[in-house]
């Protein structure tokens, strides 16, 4: 990775710094050139060659330095004459700064600038001569010399100092070091230039802190955020020293950084205190290092080719956890006992989530990161682990701890080796034994109890509030005894109170030893946890022989390392899985070489030296001040040492193939599946599916038909960046058409109208700029992105064969030239107006000029209306002896007529508008009613027809309603089960009741009992429309009602399983009378008693009563004479076995009631529709028995469709919601009046509860309801409908309904 220079002690750099700046405050490199420039602040500097013509060709060398002359001159085609190495290296990188004339030196606040405007730069000065020194300038008055360089206080551990003698005789670009001074393992030094840099033409001072790396760095070393300052330090007076401070990340690329401009050199003097005995300079330097050396990584950096190991990825605030698996995943042995662990048979198959969404097994999921660790190339996901733990989200992004995941860890697998040959292999591995032990000092008496350990948790601080320093203290602490006497003395048995001694001891270790420092430790002043950052030593080599027999010796393995406080951190680990490699730091998905220091002495924690300006204080003040410090907030946490003697056998990496072949199969069987995914995922990013539509696809569509259900012949994957004429080619090979007779076609949406229509492809386009920004076109999938694309061939190719029909093929058009200026690509249908029926002619092309009256004075449209006549689906016309009216259906509620003598461009028709032609039709003609049939409204043209769907919105409404209000309204095949499926409908709302499987056996009883009979049921007959006994419309309601508040007081997820249950069963219906599998009718029979016995018992018989009251006594007896009366007196004997089963497991008491919402943007719209609507609902004839007619055209097995989508919708309601809305029905029934019509408050606030219920639905749930019922409901129906009602009523009702759609769609989920 690449650091950035930071701010001062961590401080966001000064957005507002100005470019022309103090030179007094701003630290800069050597340049190049000898041209009077600021640098920007915090940066290194180089001048633009231009500037370097007047610079003598001799008057810098790099080689005149040590580290200049090991890399030898730079070539001068990259710039003339430059200072050492390092010095201007990336200097382009930096901003320039505006050039601002040196004026002679002043102290403080007295240096000159010229703020009113910026100055042209002078040109670089001849190298002064020496001259007369200045006089001092009144103001520098000394005090004495208490403020002498004498005075001040000796150097810090982090600070070095630096004599020059004789500065006046060096001449400028001259430099000289300092001794190096290390500060952890950051070495550094002072580069000084006593005649000035290139820079400031010798006028000034100039001085650097430069990088000297030690030897064994990687050479990609980088230290980040050094603090760093220097100081020309003032002999006569210390205060009026110069010390600038920054910070800077050193590297080898950005070795040195300081300033030009320490202080002016005529003024290298004695009189001025700038120079001492022998004119003598006097510099001091000093450097906070916040961490040790990391690596400056280049995007290319591969942790596998570097260093043979993989990372893990960090899901949130992992971290902890990836540390941890590290250090146990280079244990080998651990890895070992990993690997050889066999799972279960089914969970070998795949080790993945399975259907039902179970986690994986934790020793699976653990095997499956330690052999993508060994054998991947990419950081390795832990998901998969993580939700064997049973975690979530959530705690993917909760910090926990790592000493108590590893023993989770462990006591998990310890469990499942149980009674197995690896049996007691983890105990081996981290188990050690220690003794408790109480023993009396007077008598002979003593109490001992051993105990195993995993690992040993030290104090960083002791009880008595002692900072242990090292393993070995913290280990004293830890077995140190306590003497027991006076109040606390020990009650020795047989002795009473006894002096006693009690301790613990060690009585052995085990081969890998882990050791949690307990750094954090909750403060009772602060009644609070803190963490202790205190310096706490941990050695390579760790001898515990002092503390156990056999202690033996241990090396050091592991130290994971917390950097942060107790609230907040990030975890990661060194490890050194090799002595002879060294070390390496896993800091989650990166893998990388760092020193021994930085994994080791980095580590200790404690306190580092800052940077300090002591300058301006008095000796007294210093012998009295304390230096400042930093806590160091990484340090290390867990430490893991590994036997010596057993090191190379335990940390012996496996073979996995001989471990656990059947493991290895199964786990790069699960590596191809995800490589499979992650390639599926990358053709995603990177590809598009194409859904190809020929022609003839939209001519086996009819009616107004949606873009959604346009079918499509077969798929492509297309390149995103691919252009259109590749996939031309493409589709003209496989077709074996010529690509020049091909025009492709998108579907798109249009914004001004709004339209879904087919746009022409450019062929010179690239397919993502069809790809919509927000998934926001029709078929287009964020999850499965895809483009449906028209194919359209030149006039002369057969639709289906795609084969060229006529003559000369050349005389085909050249569909590559398409311009869509000057051409227009047309969708065309027919209406019949006899049989109501619309067809899809196929596409026509024409010239923008052309009258739409050609396409069938030229024969197309015949051409293509001939085989729908053969078919008898349209009736047979001549088209040569007809008169046409043409439409464009121009929305799905809108038809607008077209001129048919006019031409494409004057009707303002563009590619993929649809047109609809159609014979005419005199006014005055009727269409004739059939009989029993009320008067119908006629239908003349296809606006009239679509007039007659905006009706069938009036008519929803109305069925809506009438579900509440008749009792009819229940489907004919469902009516025996009226009170479950009022129920399903009614709500799904409590917490679940806890039943036994009881009623699931007792329902495969039934089952055995009814099966039989249920065969025998002619399900698809219309006597079930048939009202039971006498026509009772208003009593009948009662009973629907006691239904919706049974339903309501169900169990919400019974409910839901009892739809499930009914939606599976329809599936399965087979045969004439409409039967369901034996198995789908024991489970819908199990569903309904788990449902009615979650309601209490007075409700349900609530409804038993008002069906009862409703339902004529001779209905049993008729039908039980249509089938065998055997099966019939058999399926009721086990019904009533059945009921009592549910009886016994029924609940007693109901949930309580819904919240209704209030203020919602659907509420408002309720009572807006209920306004428009209200008087067309006073019109309706509530109390007719239409409504137990048989719809016309239709059957049994289609309605039960349309009933299945709305069972799906139903159990997809939200319950609270689904609740509430059952609570406004059964509120509206209590209102309702002689003529079946609830006040206008009930019906405002049951059209709000049906508009929250649909909104908590997908839109693409309730389509599938309306389209379900568009194909069962005849054009026929609304048109009867609306004939008995009047039709400025009816029609106010629908715009208002529309109205209301459209806000419940905006709030639909």
């Amino acid at each position: 990775m690449t650091f950035d220079r930071g701010a001062p002690d961590g401080a966001p750099e000064d957005a507002e710094s100005p470019r022309l700046v103090n030179v007094d405050q701003v630290p800069s490199v050597r340049p190049a050139a000898p041209v009077p420039v600021v640098p920007p602040q915090g940066d290194r500097y180089e001048e633009r060659r231009s500037d370097l013509r007047n610079v003598p060709s001799d008057a810098y060398d790099s080689s005149d330095t040590e580290l200049g002359a090991q890399l030898g001159p730079v070539p001068e085609s990259q710039v003339h004459f430059p200072p050492p190495v390092g010095l201007h290296r990336q200097a382009r990188q930096a901003p320039q700064a505006r050039p601002v004339p040196l004026d002679p030196y002043y102290r403080a606040n007295d240096r000159r600038y010229d703020h009113e405007g910026e100055r042209e730069p002078r040109e670089p000065r001849e190298r002064l001569e020496p001259r007369e020194p200045r006089e001092p300038r009144e103001r520098r008055v000394f005090m004495g010399d208490e403020f002498v360089k004498e005075n001040l206080p000796p150097l810090m551990e982090n600070e070095l100092e630096f004599y020059i003698k004789d500065a006046n005789k060096y001449s400028y670009t001259n430099s000289v070091r300092s001794e190096p001074k290390t500060v952890g393992n950051f070495r550094f030094r002072l580069l000084i230039f006593p005649g000035g840099t290139q820079t400031t033409g010798g006028q000034q001072v100039s001085a650097f802190v430069e990088a000297f790396p030690l030897e064994g760095l990687d050479p990609r070393w980088c230290f980040h955020a050094v603090k760093y300052q220097i100081t020309l330090v003032n002999w006569l007076n210390y205060r009026n020293s110069v010390t600038k401070t920054d910070t800077w990340s050193f590297s080898k690329d950005g070795i040195d950084r300081g300033w030009h401009d320490m202080v002016r050199v005529s003024e290298l003097v004695p009189e001025t205190g700038w120079v001492g005995p022998e004119c003598t300079l006097y510099f001091r330097a000093s450097c906070y290092v916040r961490s040790a050396d990391q690596l400056n990584l280049s995007n290319e950096y591969n942790c596998k080719k570097e260093t043979g190991f993989t990372g893990l990825k960090n899901h949130g605030a992992t971290c902890y956890m990836n540390g941890l698996l590290q250090s146990l995943f280079h244990v080998g042995d651990f890895r070992r006992i990993v690997y050889s662990i066999e799972g279960d048979e089914e969970s070998q198959e795949d080790g993945h989530e399975d259907d039902e969404g179970k986690p994986p097994q934790l020793i699976q999921a653990l095997q499956n990161v330690f052999y993508k660790l060994q054998t991947s190339d990419q950081a390795v996901n832990c998901r998969e682990l993580m939700k064997s733990f049973g975690w979530d989200t959530t705690d993917a992004f909760t910090q926990h701890d790592a000493q108590e995941l590893n023993r989770i860890l462990c006591d998990r697998l310890e469990e499942r080796m149980k009674n197995t040959p690896s049996d007691g292999s983890i105990k081996r591995l981290f188990e050690g034994e220690m003794e408790n032990y109480i023993e009396c000092i007077d008598v002979d008496y003593s109490s001992r109890r051993n105990e195993t350990f995993y690992d040993i948790q030290l104090n960083i601080k002791s009880e008595r509030g002692q900072e242990l320093q090292t393993i070995v203290e913290s280990l004293h602490d830890f077995t140190a005894e306590e003497t027991l006497e006076g109040d606390n003395a020990y009650e020795a048995e047989g002795h009473g109170k006894q002096r006693a001694k009690k301790g613990i001891r060690f009585l052995r270790f085990p081969p890998v030893l882990n050791l949690q420092l307990k750094r954090f430790h909750f403060d009772l002043e602060k009644m609070d946890m803190v963490k202790l950052n205190s310096r706490f030593e941990f050695p390579r080599k760790l001898d515990l022989s002092q503390f156990a027999p056999e202690g033996g010796k241990y090396d050091l393995f592991a130290v994971v390392v917390h950097n942060g406080d107790v609230n907040s951190g990030h975890y990661y680990a060194h490890i050194q899985p090799d002595p002879e490699r060294g070390w390496f730091k896993f800091d989650d998905e990166t893998v990388t070489p760092c020193s021994e220091y930085a994994a080791i002495e980095d580590n200790y924690g404690g306190n580092d030296l800052a940077v300090w300006n002591y300058f301006d204080r008095s000796p007294t003040e210093l012998r009295n001040a304390a230096p400042a410090t930093r806590s160091r907030s990484h340090n290390a946490y867990m430490l893991m040492y590994i036997r010596e003697d057993l090191r190379s056998e335990i940390l012996r990496p496996p073979d996995p193939k001989e471990v656990n072949p059947r493991m290895v199969e199964r786990c790069d069987r699960d590596v191809m599946v995800q490589e499979q995914k992650r390639r599926e995922k990358v053709e995603q990013q990177t590809k598009i599916k194409i859904k190809l539509v020929f022609e003839s696809n939209l001519c086996s569509m009819s009616g107004f038909w949606d873009h959604a259900q346009i079918p499509w012949e077969q798929s492509y994957k297309m390149g995103r960046d691919h252009l259109v004429k590749d996939f031309i080619e493409q589709l003209s090979v496989d077709a074996q058409v010529d690509q020049n007779h091909i025009a492709l076609f998108v579907l798109q949406y249009r914004t001004s109208p709004r339209q879904i229509r087919f746009g022409f492809m450019q062929p010179n386009s690239l397919f993502k700029s069809y790809i919509p920004q927000y998934g926001g076109q029709p078929h287009f999938d964020v999850q499965d992105p895809s483009l449906t694309v028209l194919m359209i061939l030149s006039r002369g190719y057969n639709l289906q064969t795609l084969k060229w029909e006529r003559e000369e093929e050349s005389m085909a058009d050249n569909l590559l030239m398409w311009e869509d200026d000057k051409a227009t690509m047309l969708v065309v249908k027919y209406f019949c107006v006899e049989t109501r029926r619309i067809v899809t002619l196929g596409c026509y092309y024409m010239s923008n000029s052309e009258l739409l009256i050609k396409m069938v004075e030229g024969g197309w449209v015949g051409e293509r209306l001939q085989p729908f006549m053969d078919k008898n689906e349209v009736a047979v016309i001549d088209p040569s002896e007809c008169t046409w009216d043409c439409w464009e259906e121009f929305s799905e509620r809108e038809m607008q007529s077209r001129g048919v003598k006019r031409g494409v461009k004057h009707e303002q028709l563009y590619s993929g508008d649809i047109l609809i032609w159609q014979v005419t039709r005199p006014a005055e003609q009727e269409v004739p009613s059939e009989e029993g049939i009320a008067p119908v409204y006629p239908i003349h043209t296809v606006a009239d027809l679509c007039a007659n769907q905006v009706l069938c919105a009036a008519a929803a409404l109305v069925a809506v309603y009438n579900f509440c209000n008749s009792w009819s309204f229940v489907p004919g095949p469902l009516r025996k089960h009226a009170p479950v499926a009022a129920a399903s409908a009614a709500g799904v709302m409590m917490a679940p009741a806890a039943f036994a499987d009881e009623i699931g056996d007792a329902a495969k009883k039934l089952g055995d009992a009814s099966y039989a009979f249920a065969k025998e049921v002619d399900w698809n007959n219309g006597i079930f429309l048939q009202a039971p006994g006498k026509f009772q419309p208003l009593k009948a309601l009662k009973a629907i009602d006691k239904m919706i508040d049974m339903g309501a007081a169900a169990d919400p997820k019974l409910l839901k399983a009892a739809a499930e249950a009914h939606h599976k069963a329809i599936g399965s219906i087979s045969g004439p009378n409409g039967v369901t599998s034996r198995a789908d009718w024991d489970a819908v029979n199990a569903a309904l008693g788990r449902v009615v016995a979650s309601v209490p018992k007075a409700k349900v018989m609530d409804v038993y009563n008002s069906v009862k009251d409703i339902t004529d006594p001779g209905v049993p007896a008729y039908m039980k004479s249509l089938v065998n009366g055997a099966d019939a007196e058999a399926a009721y004997k086990g019904f009533l076995e059945f009921k009592d089963v549910v009886e016994k497991n029924q609940v007693t008491a109901a949930s309580a009631p819904a919240s209704v919402p209030t203020g919602d943007k659907i509420g408002v719209a309720a009572k807006a529709l209920s306004d428009a609507s209200y008087p067309f609902l006073k019109e309706v004839d509530w109390l007719s028995d239409v409504y137990l007619k048989p719809l016309p055209d239709t059957t049994a097995p289609k309605v039960m469709k349309a009933i299945d989508k709305m069972i799906v919708m139903g159990s997809q309601m939200d319950g609270n919601l689904l609740k509430a809305a059952a609570a406004a029905h059964h509120k509206a029934i209590g209102s309702i009046d002689a003529k079946g019509v609830t006040s206008a408050a009930d019906y405002e606030a049951v059209n709000a509860a049906i508009g929250r219920i649909v909104a908590s639905v997908p839109k693409a749930t309730v389509m599938d309801v309306y389209n379900s019922m568009a194909a069962v409901v005849d054009g026929s129906v609304p048109t009867n409908m609306f004939s008995k009602v009047n039709p400025l009523d009816a029609v106010a009702a629908a715009k208002g309904f529309y109205t209301f759609k459209d806000v419940v769609e905006a709030a639909q989920r």
